[in-house]
């Protein structure tokens, strides 16, 4: 008793600071199991998806035979893939091949979305997925990066904060945070790389949930960057390389 009289004011500090710990972790627990709540309804409100793949570039090192059979087929590079085949164990030939063929999907996208169409349906009737299908592109303009991404109807569903989902051509729904740091209105024309569009609806999107913008860019500025939801015929019109991406609901367990 004596040696607490001698250092009331340690120990006085040492009981503040064990009730603060308590405190702490008692509030950091509670908010812990409020967000994990939270974050169930928000997977179960907006479907987010269990897993997703990228039809992006192709390497025939982990392409199947199959499919890549088919993309020298339809691309009419049989004979550049029949000399790769012929030499299976030079890189060089396999490193050719790859350039040749992605050259020819990036002048007609629309075959290779084919040949991943028809593995995609087989997925569906084989495992009972629920898929859906979204495409993304960017548009950049001085310090403007605009990430157009088409609305998706089964999984990964936006959350709407103010107006509506864009359904029209030329309709666009933006980050509530880069419409008020830029006076945008739900109604106003908005000009992108010099056309123009409506802005019907401010959103968050699932896939894109802040700080995280993009996977190969590791800063965010809300005045500089937002994702900007349209419908495919909006992208597309944007003639730019579009990169599509395929999402998979389905009970992992």
């Amino acid at each position: 008793m004596s040696k607490i009289k001698k250092n009331l004011f340690n120990f006085i500090s040492l009981c503040v600071l064990v009730i603060i710990i308590t405190l702490t972790f008692t509030a950091v627990k509670s908010s812990v199991r409020r967000l994990e709540a939270n974050y169930d309804d928000y997977l179960q409100e907006q479907q987010v998806e269990d897993f997703y793949f990228n039809m992006g570039e192709v390497d025939v090192n982990y392409l199947g035979g199959t499919a890549i059979v088919e993309l020298c087929r339809e691309l009419d590079l049989m004979y550049e893939c029949g000399i790769a085949f012929a030499h299976p164990d030079d890189p060089v030939y396999i490193n050719n091949l790859n350039i040749i063929i992605n050259e020819g999907i990036q002048d007609n996208p629309e075959i290779y979305e084919t040949i991943i169409e028809g593995y995609v349906a087989t997925f569906i009737n084989k495992y009972d997925y629920k898929v859906d299908k979204s495409y993304t592109t960017n548009i950049i303009e001085g310090d403007m990066v605009y990430k157009f991404h088409t609305v998706t109807e089964e999984i990964n569903l936006s959350y709407i904060v103010e107006g509506e989902l864009p359904d029209e051509e030329n309709e666009i729904s933006i980050f509530p945070e880069f419409a008020e740091l830029n006076n945008i209105e739900i109604g106003d024309p908005y000009i992108i790389n010099g056309k123009e569009y409506l802005v019907v609806g401010f959103h968050y999107q699932p896939e894109f949930l802040f700080p995280i913008f993009s996977l190969t860019t590791i800063s965010f500025d809300p005045q500089y960057q937002t994702l900007v939801l349209t419908n495919q015929n909006t992208i597309e019109d944007l003639d730019q390389f579009i990169f599509t991406k395929y999402f998979k609901s389905y009970k992992i367990s």
